[in-house]
């Protein structure tokens, strides 16, 4: 439980020493503003088409780290002002031990209270620009900073861009993951530079038609999961996403850090775009009824990684991804196959693989892929060029125009084959079911011949 009497302690003591710093700042004639500074901010201003027109403005914003520079200015005039501020630090100090901060960052700044007092006020100026009294702001940055220091774990948040993505509103993919249209404050925040200066070339440019995903991740004080977990989250987002839909949606991370303001004192960003297909650059596009699958299918993926009964689709899931970062053709290809044959003929012998790829395989696609003698067909061809791509006979041509194709037939039987997985006891009963099914299609045509 926080202890809420500590919580004014603090948010009295910062008030008061607000008060003090104002008139040393007055009796000084020193500013009480932060400077500010004109920064350029870029973006792609882009039609329904994706076409883009590269724009600009200007804006100013108030220079952070000066925060600190004002502070020390105050505190060399006076003595007095410095003690003040010590024992303010001394009363923060006091709800800090060795697990009050993340592992690795920062080991001795709550050993010092004049440490700990900036810590708090530099945040305060931070967030409010001056030295000015705003009482709201006091009592939460208080809050926050007992809050954060008495918890056992820490928050990361990160921060993606998203290219060829677009959804008919904001949602939550869970309740930490959020995804929203880009907007000016965007531009602002992760495309300035200064006055008469374009954005690097290795640095994305924004569009008006980018999306944006917030990731939270919560982890024990005691270890950097959580601040390090953002490629696995991101992967997992990625996989379901390619197995809501079809499309290549590009994610690029603008921001990864703390998400606590008194912990905050690294962050990172760039890095390679990670792509949910391999195959294409159709823009990624959810309706209503997308977005209700996107949910279902991110919480089936987080049971590939929790729960042993889902362990069958590890291998195909990471395949899936592979297949997204793959350059050449027939490595994709061969992903796609190979995550297929985990799925149709692991309990197999060498000489039962195409078999029971091709039978339980067609079983398993939709009629949307023909009838009963067009899947089969078609998946003896996909296991037929695999075969000719490990033998260095394929059609690269061949190849490349099924690509689509194959990754859809992926998809749909890996949707299908966790269905049916979540009805089953394990893998073995899953594949039993499925092979007493096509007995009986079997039973069916003989009963036929007999009529």
């Amino acid at each position: 439980m926080i202890d809420t009497g500590i919580e004014k302690q603090i948010s009295d003591g910062l008030i008061d020493i607000l008060a003090s710093l104002q008139k040393l700042a007055d009796k000084y004639q020193i500013d009480k503003e932060l400077p500010k500074v004109l920064v350029d901010y870029y973006w792609m201003e882009e039609d329904e088409k994706g076409n883009g027109r590269g724009k600009h403005a200007q804006t100013q914003v108030p220079l952070l780290y000066k925060a600190d520079t004002l502070l020390e200015q105050l505190f060399d005039r006076e003595q007095t002002i410095t003690a003040k501020v010590i024992e303010f630090g001394e009363n923060a100090k006091s709800i800090i031990n060795d697990k009050s901060f993340p592992a690795f960052i920062a080991p001795n700044i709550g050993s010092d209270p004049l440490s700990v007092a900036k810590l708090v006020i530099s945040n305060y100026i931070q967030e409010t620009g001056s030295l000015r009294i705003n009482k709201r702001v006091a009592k939460r940055i208080s809050r926050e900073f007992v809050n954060d220091l008495s918890s056992p774990t820490y928050t990361a948040l990160f921060i993606f861009l998203i290219h060829k993505f677009k959804a008919t509103k904001p949602f939550q993919l869970n309740t930490s993951i959020k995804f929203r249209p880009i907007n000016e404050s965007d531009y602002k925040q992760f495309s300035t530079t200064g006055p008469g200066r374009i954005p690097s070339n290795k640095e994305p440019w924004l569009g008006s038609n980018d999306w944006i995903c917030l990731v939270e991740s919560e982890g024990d004080k005691s270890t950097t999961d959580a601040i390090n977990s953002h490629r696995d989250i991101l992967e997992k987002i990625t996989g379901a996403l390619a197995l809501t839909t079809s499309g290549r949606a590009s994610f690029f991370l603008l921001s990864g850090r703390y998400k606590s303001r008194f912990f905050n004192f690294m962050e990172t960003h760039g890095g390679d775009y990670v792509h949910t297909s391999g195959v294409g650059g159709v823009v990624v596009n959810l309706d209503e009824v997308g977005l209700r699958r996107f949910r279902k299918t991110f919480k089936l993926v987080e049971s590939i990684f929790d729960n042993s009964k889902y362990k069958v689709l590890r291998l195909p899931f990471r395949r899936l991804r592979l297949s997204s970062t793959r350059g050449n053709d027939n490595d994709k290809f061969v992903d796609y196959v190979i995550g297929l044959e985990r799925l149709l003929a692991a309990d197999s012998e060498n000489l039962e693989v195409t078999f029971r790829f091709r039978l339980r395989g067609a079983a398993l696609l939709p009629k949307s892929f023909g009838t009963e003698r067009d899947r089969l067909n078609l998946m003896s061809k996909l296991y037929g060029i695999r075969s000719n791509i490990v033998h260095g006979r394929e059609d690269p041509t061949e190849v490349r125009d099924l690509l689509l194709q194959t990754e859809q037939v992926f998809v749909a039987i890996f949707r299908n084959y966790s269905r049916l997985l979540s009805t089953s006891e394990n893998e073995s009963e899953l594949m039993k079911k499925l092979d007493e099914a096509l007995i009986k299609g079997g039973s069916v045509v003989v009963k036929r011949k007999e009529m």
